[in-house]
């Protein structure tokens, strides 16, 4: 028998971009209906070397990662870390903004010391710097994709998916 997250993630992948957002909203709202309950078990990893939280470049953005050593292209930066939640937990998240990937997502809502949800996106293409890969045996990480220098902020792409919820600012 196959799993609700199985079904969900196969009919998602079928429908039109346009749709994501409004299929996304009916199913949290669906999931609503059950008590959310965060994950209980919070994952913490030092990844202070190389990195440092500071105010963001881009207005109104919060805080954002700023790189305190020269880091190559390729080069792993730190890794996203969080509380590990399946497609119905995750549907029942309220707030969506720190979670990385689908079934399993990794949500880092709850874990303020985990560097990598530091990292903003940044709708000129031209200076994402960064990107979210599965490293074999290691999990996400926030991996750079061209060489990045002492003081510049990380910046990645969030996808089409992240602002089918969100709106645009």
């Amino acid at each position: 028998m196959r799993s609700v997250s199985t079904v969900v993630v196969r009919i998602a992948r079928r429908l039109p971009r346009r749709f994501l957002g409004k299929v996304a909203r009916v199913a949290q709202t669906i999931c609503s209906l059950v008590p959310y309950r965060p994950a209980t078990i919070p994952i913490y990893e030092d990844c202070s070397h190389g990195v440092e939280v500071r105010a963001s470049l881009i207005p109104d953005a919060g805080n954002g990662l700023f790189a305190t050593k020269p880091f190559g292209a390729r080069e792993p930066i730190c890794p996203y870390l969080g509380s590990k939640l399946s497609l119905f937990q995750w549907l029942r998240t309220p707030d969506w903004r720190y979670c990385l990937g689908v079934n399993p997502t990794i949500d880092a809502g709850h874990h303020p010391k985990v560097m990598a949800r530091y990292v903003n996106h940044h709708f000129d293409a031209t200076k994402v710097n960064c990107t979210y890969e599965e490293l074999e045996g290691r999990g996400r990480w926030v991996v750079a994709t061209r060489a990045i220098q002492t003081g510049e902020e990380l910046y990645a792409d969030y996808g089409v998916f992240y602002w089918a919820f969100f709106e645009r600012p």
